[in-house]
């Protein structure tokens, strides 16, 4: 590459956005300072491309989110998988407007609604997974999940796993699967490997369950989606936590 800056890192150094105190795109006129969680994970995306050490990254960034977000765009711009990798944060800025977490759920700003607007918009290569475009380390554990499940359902781990019907731990079961298929993109078959040796048709039983419920339920809808939000967000505090361990270490040294 004749350019020692990517693509994304110098075109977003130089413009759309011009002026960086300002953060006004020239093309689409958005204002990236309207949503200040969408203004780090910029950040975070263009230091891992300008070769700042991920350790680094993750010791400057406060924000979780916008770490995983950034990241995981960094990894689709390195990876050769964004269609037309100027218009990302262009696209952002127009959708993602507020830092609220309890937004409807298109409007949520995550790693899955950002990875799946990209997507809609014919920004990512077809046929990729969000377990694919999520950076390795990041995706949520079983256990993180099942911990985030306890504590809105008081239904364990163990009790997903079982082959108890209750109705309270089905519903816990359920949205687990909700969580493993939606936010970690695993298989089908994974799912039910994990959760009790459980065969497709079930797991596919409770994706299905839960897309009825959100569609005729908002209230349940909302905590499902908190469980989903939660859920990532563990994850990125794990593998966050990893990196300024590291970063503590090399200071030691």
């Amino acid at each position: 590459m004749e350019n020692s800056m990517p693509a994304l890192a110098q075109i977003y150094k130089d413009g759309p956005f011009g002026n960086a105190d300002t953060m006004i795109s020239t093309r689409t006129g958005f204002n990236l300072r309207k949503n200040a969680r969408l203004e780090e994970a910029r950040d975070v995306c263009l230091d891992i491309m300008s070769g700042k050490e991920l350790v680094a990254v993750a010791r400057d960034t406060d924000d979780l989110m916008a770490y995983g977000v950034g990241s995981m765009i960094a990894k689709l711009v390195d990876r050769g998988q964004l269609r037309d990798e100027l218009e990302v944060f262009s696209e952002l800025a127009a959708t993602f407007t507020k830092d609220s977490f309890e937004q409807a759920e298109e409007k949520r700003f995550n790693r899955r609604t950002v990875f799946e607007h990209l997507s809609t918009k014919g920004l990512v290569v077809n046929g990729l997974s969000i377990r694919e475009a999520k950076p390795a380390g990041t995706l949520p554990t079983i256990a993180e999940i099942s911990r985030v499940v306890e504590n809105y359902r008081s239904i364990s781990l163990n009790q997903i796993q079982s082959a108890a019907r209750s109705r309270d731990i089905v519903d816990a079961r359920f949205i687990a699967i909700w969580v493993m298929r939606y936010v970690c993109g695993h298989s089908l078959t994974y799912i039910g490997e994990q959760l009790g040796n459980r065969d497709h048709t079930s797991v596919l039983n409770g994706v299905n369950r839960i897309v009825a419920t959100r569609a005729g339920d908002v209230g349940r809808r909302h905590e499902i989606d908190n469980i989903c939000d939660e859920s990532d967000v563990i994850s990125l505090r794990r593998h966050h936590s990893i990196l300024l361990n590291q970063s503590n270490i090399r200071r030691v040294i």
